[in-house]
């Protein structure tokens, strides 16, 4: 926690400091001011007396508004979100795609900052991409693999769904294939409307294809 004034804090203790300086004033005036002029005696007694009047009021006051005057505590200022680590053997961010993940033995990997898509190939021509979308309310995993099926069958483009997990998190998954090779898409929810996309492109069985670059993946939360 943190503790500070407000404004208005600030103001009061001011003003009350002001009237209690005002009122020692009217004393010191009154006690110590020049004896000759028009002031009378009785004149000197009641400006005494109206200046300690002024001044009790003022101390009276600040000793009430003493609690209010304390330092208010506040939570300290979020924490800014760890830097993006972008090379390419590794990827850390909690943007979009919101992964941190290591480049297997003889993947590479490149960052496109603009679509915020992450991708990882290796010698074999597999890659993986992985990107990361904020759906609209209502949207779901569900929802994205139904529109993806739909896309590619209205292409002619045969599907098989299976269901997997990515480090911990189930995965609806689809795999479309025109013979030589294939694509498995692995659609992960992430909460709050928060859907991961990861699609694995291979020569044989694109399932499995992409493996040993999938236990390297680790979900961060998202910076929202």
């Amino acid at each position: 926690m943190t503790y500070h004034l407000e404004a208005w804090q600030r103001a009061l203790d001011l003003v009350l400091m002001l009237v209690m300086s005002i009122g020692f004033g009217m004393v010191i005036v009154a006690i110590r001011g020049p004896r000759r002029g028009r002031w009378t005696v009785e004149q000197r007694k009641k400006l005494g007396m109206a200046g300690g009047a002024v001044f009790a009021v003022g101390l009276a006051a600040r000793l009430l508004a003493a609690d209010s005057l304390q330092p208010i505590a506040r939570p300290p200022p979020p924490a800014p979100p760890p830097a993006d680590t972008i090379t390419d053997r590794s990827f850390s961010s909690p943007a979009p795609p919101a992964v941190s993940i290591d480049a297997p033995d003889g993947y590479a990997l490149s960052f496109a900052p603009d679509s915020r898509r992450l991708t990882l190939g290796d010698n074999a021509g597999t890659t993986l991409v992985i990107f990361s979308r904020q759906l609209d309310a209502g949207g779901t995993a569900a929802s994205v693999l139904a529109t993806l099926r739909a896309e590619l069958q209205k292409a002619g483009i045969a599907t098989t769904e299976f269901a997997d997990s990515v480090d911990g998190r189930p995965a609806l998954g689809l795999v479309a294939s025109d013979g030589a090779s294939g694509v498995a898409s692995f659609v992960i929810d992430r909460g709050a409307n928060y859907v991961s996309v990861l699609q694995c492109r291979a020569k044989g069985d694109a399932r499995t294809a992409c493996r040993p670059a999938l236990l390297k993946l680790k979900w961060l939360t998202p910076a929202r």
